[in-house]
């Protein structure tokens, strides 16, 4: 591992704090971030500093969501500057991932805001990672990559000359752990959404859950994962951690991989036909000469799905 992959960092000019270096009014300037142009207006006002506009402006970039992390620093003297963070790493067909610029188009906002406050300062250049693997040179703009499309992994730090990092595989425990909590929480969600409503098919659709849960109480169980009496699932860590210190962690995912097919099962099921869990009265007046099917539990069906659109 030769070297980690890095972000292009831009550190503004640092400044007086309690100074003003830029006129009340609403000012603009462009952020050009993968070929995408971003236009951020913001406006200062009479009783404002250099360090309320920073702050200000932090917060505005932080919000839009645009791929840069800003912050407010200070250095030895006091002084502070805004700094702008790429979130992306690596280097592609530009030396930079992004630039930034005083808008010259938007008529109805001042401009100068960028080079005020030297937005455009690029102090740090991203990056590739270099490492080698198997004994060849390899390059990726991050440092999480993947070999051979089935082993994801993640670059954390250089090492020396000469030294050689195996890569293996290892069971993660609290990264398992964490799942089986996600699925009796979702489970237990559902479950208890469908216990509190007050509909027939609310009451069916909880007697359904219970019974899978029913179904498969011994396998949970066993498992350390505890089915009550109201249907709800308990995780108890210390039975996963005793099957993972005895090796049997991996047959215990596979028996409870039967309880989560079931509820995906489930699942599709209620995708499929939702009208079976609501309560619905339909009343239809059929010709009374012949016998003619009943459109009408279709039609409230289709109802449902094109309701979003009204």
């Amino acid at each position: 591992m030769k070297q980690l992959a890095a972000p292009q960092v831009n550190i503004g000019t640092y400044l007086n704090p309690g100074a003003r270096n830029l006129f009340s009014g609403t000012y603009s300037f462009d952020v050009n971030i993968s070929s995408i142009t971003y236009e951020l207006q913001f406006s200062v006002k009479d009783d404002e500093n250099n360090r309320d506009v920073q702050n200000k402006l932090a917060r505005l970039i932080n919000k839009s969501n645009i791929g840069l992390k800003a912050a407010v620093n200070a250095n030895a003297d006091g002084r502070t500057s805004l700094s702008l963070t790429s979130n992306m790493t690596g280097v592609g067909d530009k030396p930079v991932i992004f630039t930034v610029s005083d808008d010259s188009e938007e008529q109805t906002a001042l401009s100068g805001a960028v080079e005020a406050l030297g937005l455009n300062n690029t102090s740090m250049y991203p990056s590739n990672a270099v490492f080698e693997l198997n004994g060849e040179l390899k390059t990726s703009s991050s440092n999480n990559f993947t070999v051979d499309r089935e082993f994801s992994v993640t670059l954390k730090d250089v090492n020396e000359k000469g030294e050689a990092v195996t890569i293996g595989l290892k069971q993660n425990m609290d990264s398992l752990v964490e799942g089986l909590h996600e699925l009796a929480d979702n489970y237990n969600k559902l479950t208890l959404l469908a216990k509190e409503g007050t509909s027939s098919g609310s009451r069916k659709l909880y007697g359904d859950l219970t019974a899978i849960a029913s179904n498969y109480s011994e396998v949970l169980d066993s498992n350390g994962l505890s089915v009550g009496g109201d249907g709800l699932i308990k995780v108890n860590d210390d039975v996963l951690r005793r099957s993972s210190d005895e090796g049997e962690l991996l047959g215990t995912l596979s028996q409870i991989g039967r309880f989560k097919n079931a509820l995906q099962v489930k699942a599709k099921s209620i995708m499929i036909n939702p009208m079976e869990y609501i309560n619905k009265s339909v009343i239809s007046y059929k010709h009374p000469s012949r016998p003619s099917i009943d459109p009408y539990t279709t039609s409230m069906y289709t109802g449902m799905m094109f309701n979003g659109y009204c």
